[in-house]
């Protein structure tokens, strides 16, 4: 506030000519020069086309608000057209929170500077906002493509909200250009939307703002603009009345009040201020003070209390040169009222609806982040708002699995996994209600990770506002969810046999593998013990057959099937190995041999016999216990019978024949018979000759 003779009002300037040329030339500066001027410099607003006063807008900006970064880009829901009761609402697009993100954000530097900051810096912070009178006090993002243009307002009724005209201008361009579309933010706190925002229909300035076809010469003393909304939020805000007093009152003199929104003490432009002090002089169409004022504030209301009443006599204009200058604001004067009323009472009013959508930055949130379908508990929380000025019906909200991925923007579509619902009860204009589900993932979710996202009125129930805010990714962090439990193998070593059976020790180890969340726990009994927690490998000595069970769990919760592995250990080779036939020191009497044998092994049975000949080849006989060999020569022979146990043990014996085929040999086939018919016969052939010789002799006699 100004320590000078802030106590004096002037009706007229001591030079009003020599005022008004130094401000038409200082318009001329900041239209050519606005960067120049502040680093946050928007351009001028102004009036709606060139030769006309009003200013039709047909469509909404493609995002909800600013932040300070003039180059950060929020993230948007594609544009969609709605028909609601009747009426065509165009939206390019929202941001999913309750703030506001821009492309190239102005203040309105054109208007005040930071000159109009009288030493010492009175102004108060105002939190929370949702009392009377700042809840009648507007945030406005006037829109040009990319651009904004941020600026202060005050609710006058139910849907119409008052301004500077300059505020309507984008001066990023040159020529400037008049903005797109205004969102307009009631009682802003730090960025919280209490009553949610609105958009203009329409704005409208005096044509006297810009008497002539275009921009470069304004008469900033005209610089006062209307905006018509889309809705009744001033019914719920609050309005400030309206006061045209001669310009000699001494309303004018203060105390004042202007409440706005100050760029210098709040780099995001969120934050809502208030300060109060004298009037400095009042003119025929202007209002001079010593109110702190800075860059953000143009379009503030100056007030004056009544009682309990709140009357603004003045619009915040534009600063002083500097310290010692008074801040200036554009006086509502009769006539101006007048056109005021004229253009109010030709709006009809606009219908409301609700307006759902997630409340400030809770986007949600939930818990685990890592799940196994149908086993684990998943919760979701979420915020909602209806940021309306109508009530909805009831509603559910459904909540979704997106795959996720770092390239692409999630999307509801087929590739997305429905998880479950709430049903909501109807909810009042801004109420804010808390949501929980809580349930197992259904089978079918694959394993991977996904954003898990919950959709408002998933059933299109309500008829909103804006349709554009109802998908909702809770993020930075995916859910991921595990659905295939672990895979145990195990690793048996040690001198093996055959059907599992070892010859040694047995040493044993288990490996777990998981694609997702890791490994858990591993369990694992022998030979139907207790169950024990698998730490390291371990060894089995004693011979037997075994039976190992084992599982293991994931840290999804994922638990695999228990698997079974049998083995034995066999240390022992076969027993009671005999030879049947030939049988030790036999006599065969045939050259095809049949060998006859006998064994027993009492663990792991036998396996099979190998049956050699003298140095020949041993011939496996499997489990037969015959062997036949042919052509064997005669002579004695070594016969080897191997048994081998299913562990690899081995046994063996040997018997010695011999193979006698010769039919004259004592040890033949025939035995003695054949000799002793010989010898027969020559013994009878020696006798017959004796006898036949005895004979002749005889008769010669």
């Amino acid at each position: 506030m100004h320590n000078g003779e802030r106590d004096s009002i002037r009706s007229f300037p001591d030079s009003a000519d020599g005022r008004i040329k130094r401000e038409a030339w200082l318009s001329i500066a900041f239209m050519v020069l606005p960067a120049v001027l502040y680093p946050f410099s928007s351009g001028i607003p102004i009036h709606a086309p060139w030769t006309l006063e009003t200013q039709s807008l047909a469509e909404e900006p493609a995002n909800e608000g600013a932040h300070s970064n003039p180059t950060h880009v929020g993230q948007f829901i594609p544009s969609s057209t709605a028909t609601l009761a009747g009426r065509e609402k165009v939206h390019h697009g929202h941001s999913s929170s309750e703030s506001t993100s821009v492309g190239a954000a102005f203040l309105d530097s054109l208007g005040v500077t930071l000159s109009g900051v009288f030493p010492p810096d009175d102004r108060k912070k105002v939190s929370p906002t949702t009392d009377f009178p700042w809840s009648a006090i507007v945030k406005l993002y006037a829109w040009r493509g990319g651009h904004v243009v941020q600026c202060s307002g005050v609710m006058i009724d139910a849907f119409h909200v008052l301004t500077a005209g300059h505020c309507l201008q984008d001066w990023s361009f040159f020529p400037p250009e008049w903005v797109d579309s205004v969102e307009v933010v009631p009682a802003m706190d730090n960025g919280s939307r209490p009553f949610g925002e609105a958009w203009a229909t329409q704005y409208r300035t005096p044509p006297e703002f810009t008497p002539f076809d275009g921009f470069l010469f304004l008469d900033l003393r005209h610089d006062w603009a209307v905006i018509t909304l889309d809705r009744n939020v001033g019914t719920f805000t609050g309005w400030m009345r309206l006061m045209a007093a001669p310009q000699d009152d001494p309303s004018y003199v203060g105390p004042l009040h202007t409440t706005g929104f100050p760029g210098d003490l709040d780099m995001n432009v969120w934050t809502m201020y208030h300060t109060s002090g004298p009037g400095c002089w009042a003119d025929e169409y202007e209002h001079g003070t010593w109110l702190d004022e800075a860059p953000g504030q143009s379009g503030s209301p100056v007030w004056v209390l009544n009682g309990s009443d709140h009357l603004v006599v003045s619009v915040v204009s534009r600063g002083g040169l500097n310290e010692t200058d008074c801040n200036v604001g554009t006086r509502l004067t009769p006539e101006r009222l007048e056109n005021l009323s004229l253009w109010v009472t030709a709006d009809p009013p606009p219908l409301d609806y609700p307006d759902l959508s997630i409340f400030r930055y809770t986007y949600g949130s939930f818990a685990p982040e890592l799940v196994a379908p149908e086993i684990s508990q998943l919760t979701i929380s979420s915020r909602l708002r209806n940021k309306g000025t109508a009530a909805s019906g009831g509603f559910r909200v459904s909540y979704y699995l997106a795959p996720h991925s770092l390239w692409e923007e999630p999307t509801i579509d087929d590739d997305t996994f429905l998880i479950g619902g709430v049903d909501v009860p109807p909810l009042e204009p801004f109420e804010v209600r808390d949501l929980q589900w809580a349930g197992a993932v259904p089978i079918g979710v694959p394993s991977g990770r996904y954003w898990v996202a919950w959709v408002i009125d998933s059933g299109n129930a309500v008829v909103e506002f804006n349709e554009d805010e109802n998908v909702v990714f809770i993020r930075p962090t995916p859910l991921i969810v595990d659905a295939a439990p672990p895979r145990t193998v195990v690793n048996i070593t040690g001198s093996a046999g055959v059907e599992g059976w070892y010859r040694s020790t047995v040493h044993l180890a288990l490996h777990v593998t998981d694609d997702l969340s890791g490994t858990h726990a591993t369990v694992y009994r022998l030979d139907s013990g207790p169950w024990t927690p698998y730490v390291a490998p371990f060894d089995v000595r004693s011979e037997g057959p075994h039976l190992l069970e084992y599982y293991s769990a994931d840290v999804a919760e994922n638990v695999e099937p228990t698997s079974q592995t049998a083995f034995g250990i066999d240390l022992a080779p076969p027993r009671n190995l005999t030879v049947v036939s030939p049988a030790q020191g036999e006599i065969v009497h045939t050259s095809s041999v049949e060998a006859h044998y006998e064994g027993t092994d009492v663990l792991s049975g036998i396996e099979g016999y190998f049956v050699r000949l003298d140095d020949g080849v041993a011939m496996p006989s499997g489990v037969s216990l015959s062997c036949a060999f042919t052509g064997v020569a005669d002579g004695p022979h070594e016969m080897r019978v191997t048994a081998v146990d299913k562990a690899g043990n081995e046994a063996y014996v040997i018997s010695s024949f011999r193979v006698d085929t010769n039919p004259l040999s004592l040890s033949g086939p025939f035995g003695p018979v054949p000799i002793v018919v010989v010898l027969a016969t020559a013994v009878a052939i020696v006798v017959l000759v004796w006898i036949r010789h005895a004979r002749t002799r005889k008769g010669l006699t």
